[in-house]
């Protein structure tokens, strides 16, 4: 099955300028998102977490909100009740870069996930477990949000494309969205996505279109430090 790169821009938001440094979530509502910055920078090899560092990525003001809009109608044939949940969230978190020296920079990390469900008979247990997965997957994009904004490198991810897919099927709205993506136009390819994900609705057409609006909605934070002061 064909595959082709795609580069992701890095958005650094600021260099700590060490190899070595804790993560810190300043109150519980943090730590979900703590503990995934924790498993990124371990992934990518990028800084080493030690608890006892003098740097510390101290993690506050986070925050995961999920609203769903449910619809409901009546199949034609079998008379049945059936809804369909389309979920959004977002999701932000703040990092400042402590030193023994004073706080040198605060980041902001940010995310929205989405998903757009599909007709089934009644039952809150898949509105429920559908809900879950949306949080975790904020969670992790925040943290990937901020876990980014450290790294200066840019990152290079494999898309699969279906050529040989027919006109307006899944595979071919996603091979169309890729195209898109890979000439710049995120916007575009987020629609596409998205009427791939209705034609589709499995995991990874939810993934790669929580992954297009991760790249459009990044809002990184220009780096703040101390004023200096002359004697």
């Amino acid at each position: 099955m064909p595959k082709v790169r795609v580069e992701v821009p890095a958005a650094p938001a600021v260099a700590i300028g060490v190899s070595t440094a804790a993560v810190v979530a300043r109150d519980r509502e943090c730590r979900p998102i703590a503990d995934a910055m924790i498993a990124d920078l371990k992934a990518e090899a990028l800084i080493e977490v030690d608890p006892r560092a003098a740097v510390k990525l101290m993690v506050f003001d986070c925050s995961v909100d999920i609203a769903w809009a449910v619809h409901q109608d009546v199949d034609s044939e079998s008379s049945e009740e059936l809804q369909r949940a389309d979920i959004e969230g977002r999701g932000h978190a703040v990092m400042a870069v402590e030193t023994p020296y004073g706080t040198v920079a605060h980041v902001i990390g940010s995310a929205r996930e989405g998903h757009l469900g599909s007709w089934k008979k009644r039952g809150l247990r898949d509105m429920l477990r559908t809900r879950s997965t949306v949080q975790r997957r904020l969670t992790a994009s925040v943290a990937g949000d901020l876990v980014q904004q450290l790294n200066h490198q840019p990152q290079q991810v494999v898309r699969r494309i279906y050529p040989n897919a027919d006109d307006g099927t899944a595979k071919h709205l996603t091979s169309l969205a890729v195209d898109a993506e890979l000439r710049g136009e995120l916007a575009e390819a987020i629609a596409l996505a998205q009427k791939a994900h209705l034609a589709d609705p499995t995991d990874r057409t939810a993934d790669y279109v929580a992954s297009l609006q991760r790249r459009l909605y990044m809002s990184p934070v220009p780096t703040t430090r101390p004023p200096t002061t002359s004697q």
